[in-house]
């Protein structure tokens, strides 16, 4: 069933094209990202879809009735009342005037009132009731606000007193219970912590309406769209797949316009050239006849140049030692409020870690403590021999207001002539006309991407990143993941940017908190975890933790789950919830967790055998002589590494066996 239709639909401010003959037809059911560069006009068709703004070429139909649901990047909810009750008022408004209408019928009817008229209206308005589930409008809200990070202690907390980003979460519940047909949402992953969002995917992929979302987080697009709408130059292409498969798609589409596009110019030119040579001379025939045909030639539009192509180079100016970073004990309270407690770990050169968790258990404390900026309430943090520290918060103070762009260079580095500070600002998309701005001016994102050359500058060998991916695009995002992938230092990341995590850390820090805990730090954390691997490493993990306590038998499983029990902060892997010790022999082991064993056993062998190849060919490459100075540092770090997780593999191998044996 198609629910909107543009056809030829054209918009423009002044004499800036923003859609130039866009079509698009959306159907019930279909799941849309729409993406483009920054200013590309992704808003403005999202605010046509929305009836909020009518194109002013071609037209724009609606099925009739059709219900659409708007969530800008600016969406709060604004009201006095209590927050579950707000959620509800502005989400099942005509059911709740339902309600009402029962209420008052039924107070009709105790009083004596029983007419005919009276009785079939109450049936009628009842089927009405059951049929849009009104006896569940509250809990489906409190599941709603509790999936999106709040806890059960805000739910009758005044909205007006919630901060801007409770307000737009409590403005996204609502939008998700409200029972639209489409769903038009810009940013929706903002503000919400990784639980959050992957709650948020479930909601989106399980409702049965159409939707379109404008989104930086690749993640959340792959997970939740089935088509990929691409925005450029004003026009509007269609891909089937999600952001990931239309990347891939568009990569080729690309480089194959570009290829047709540089041979038809490569054969304008020569035959323009043989025009000029000739159009007087002796072959002034064939030149004549070569005019018409370049007069008739079906031109090829040039490819789109989308945006500006961005490299961060972070190159320490020396390397750290081998221990970086090492805590004892660390806890850490503000008044009633614990955040983390005894928390133990070491972080190695070169090491890069991901810290992940709700909002407001911790994160940026701990990297406030590993900068000295906080002292910690009890415990020690040693700081390793020339670690440098490189600081980027997510307040992006890293660059001074009162400076203009070019200032912040300038007092950055004094020698440096104004050509080369210009140069290397305008590669990082600062032009002419924004150098003498003052920082206080400028974007979030443009202030993300100073702030990042801010920290290439200073050429740091330990990076501190505190959600170093909010405000950039897509293409900023990209280019910083490619130079944090080849920078050669240590780096301590919160983050909840999942590609983000999946490209660049190899060990995890969970902060986990008890149930109820919610973003808003209304729980206090329990443990801080420590995993190997990146983000989907990590819930693998956890899930494989989840499904063998849930499978684990009787009289052996472990009735506390693991978030709500003391981290053993120097585990490099999840805890074992099948036992090992000799209350095995009590129950036997079903045959599903045998098996699921026996498979465990054998990817172990083949990571195992990997883990020996790769060390084996790191001792031969440093044999050779051929490594000097810092490669050879680096080849020794990680052989360090590989027999780290290697003898991590072999123990939980030994007690697989040991396991099988037993049962």
């Amino acid at each position: 069933m198609s629910l909107i239709t543009l056809q030829n639909a054209g918009f423009d401010y002044g004499r800036q094209v923003i859609l130039d003959g866009v079509n698009l037809t959306i159907h019930a059911g279909e799941r849309y990202g729409l993406v483009g560069v920054n200013g590309a006009g992704k808003s403005t068709l999202i605010r046509l879809l929305a009836h909020e703004l009518e194109p002013l070429r071609g037209q724009i139909q609606r099925a009739s009735r059709v219900r659409v649901g708007y969530l800008t990047q600016d969406t709060r909810l604004e009201s006095d009342e209590g927050l579950l009750e707000a959620v509800c008022n502005t989400a099942f408004a005509e059911i709740l005037e339902l309600e009402r209408d029962l209420e008052e019928l039924t107070r009709r009817m105790g009083e004596g009132e029983d007419t005919p008229e009276l009785l079939e209206e109450y049936g009628r308005l009842h089927e009405r009731f059951e049929a849009a589930d009104g006896y569940t409008l509250r809990a489906r809200c409190e599941t709603a606000l509790m999936g999106l990070g709040f806890s059960t202690g805000r739910f009758d907390q005044a909205v007006s007193t919630l901060s801007g980003g409770q307000k737009r979460r409590a403005a996204l519940a609502a939008v998700l219970l409200g029972g639209f047909d489409v769903l038009l949402l810009d940013e929706p992953t903002n503000h919400l912590d990784l639980d959050a969002r992957e709650w948020l995917e479930e909601n989106l992929v399980a409702r049965p309406g159409a939707m379109i979302a404008i989104s930086h987080d690749r993640a959340f697009l792959d997970n939740t769209t089935d088509f990929t709408l691409h925005l450029y130059n004003g026009r509007l292409d269609r891909f089937q797949g999600n952001y990931t498969k239309f990347m891939r798609q568009w990569v080729e589409q690309k480089a194959q316009w570009e290829e047709r596009f540089r041979r038809q110019q490569e054969k304008i030119t020569r035959t323009e050239a043989f025009i000029r040579k000739n159009i007087a001379g002796q072959r002034t025939s064939q030149a004549k006849s070569r005019r018409k045909q370049l007069a008739r030639m079906d031109r090829i539009e040039a490819p789109p140049s989308e945006g500006r192509s961005y490299h961060f180079d972070f190159k320490p100016a020396r390397s750290s030692g081998q221990v970086v970073f090492e805590a004892k004990g660390l806890t850490q309270r503000f008044g009633d409020l614990l955040l983390y407690r005894k928390l133990d770990f070491q972080i190695l050169r070169g090491e890069k870690v991901g810290v992940i968790g709700p909002n407001g258990t911790g994160k940026t404390t701990l990297l406030r403590a590993l900068t000295r900026e906080i002292v910690p309430t009890e415990g020690t943090i040693v700081t390793g021999h020339n670690v440098d520290i490189g600081y980027y918060d997510q307040n992006l103070s890293l660059v001074n207001d009162a400076n203009t762009v070019l200032g912040e260079l300038r007092a950055l580095d004094p020698m440096a002539s104004d050509g080369d500070l210009r140069s290397l600002l305008a590669a990082f998309g600062f032009d002419e006309d924004m150098i003498d701005q003052p920082i206080r001016s400028l974007s979030g994102g443009e202030r993300a991407r100073l702030s990042l050359l801010h920290l290439i500058f200073e050429r740091h060998n330990t990076l501190l990143l505190d959600e170093p991916t909010n405000h950039l695009d897509t293409d900023s995002r990209e280019a910083l993941e490619a130079a944090l992938v080849d920078y050669p230092g240590t780096i301590i990341c919160v983050s909840h940017d999942r590609y983000f995590l999946n490209r660049i850390v190899d060990r995890i820090f969970a902060f986990e908190t008890r149930t109820g805990g919610g973003i808003d730090g209304d729980g206090a954390v329990v443990g801080v975890r420590q995993y190997l691997g990146n983000y989907d490493d990590y819930r693998r993990k956890k899930k494989q933790e989840e499904e063998e306590r849930r499978t684990a038998p009787e009289g052996a499983r472990d009735e506390t789950p693991p978030a709500n029990r003391p981290a053993d902060p120097q585990a490099t892997r999840p805890p074992t919830p099948i036992p090992t010790d000799g209350s095995v022999r009590k129950r036997q082991l079903s045959k599903n967790q045998l098996q699921r064993i026996r498979r465990e056993i054998q990817d172990l062998e083949e990571e195992i055998a990997l883990l020996e190849e790769d060390i084996e060919l790191l001792g031969r490459k440093m044999s050779t002589g051929k490594l000097e100075g810092a490669a050879l540092a680096k080849a020794a770090q990680d052989v360090a590494r590989l027999q780290a997780i290697l003898e991590e593999k072999m123990q939980r191998w030994e007690e697989r066996n040991r396991l099988m044996e037993r049962s």
